[in-house]
């Protein structure tokens, strides 16, 4: 993680603050893809929903469920 990127920091804390119980790990991945794709196409989002769809289920799955 870029120790310079506020908006990821800010990300992370409101997650921590909603009480959410993901790991930064997910987190940043989640906030990496829509990083790389913020500029997308509204009618282009299927791709980058996917990734991030894929990444969850890749997450879920390393935690067993």
């Amino acid at each position: 993680m870029n120790s310079d990127d506020l908006v990821l920091k800010s990300f992370l804390a409101t997650a921590k603050n909603k009480g959410g119980n993901l790991s930064d790990e997910i987190l940043i991945e989640i906030y990496n893809i829509e990083k790389k794709h913020q500029f997308t196409d509204a009618e282009n989002r299927s791709g980058p929903c996917r990734e991030i769809e894929k990444a969850i289920q890749t997450y879920i799955e390393k935690q067993g469920g």
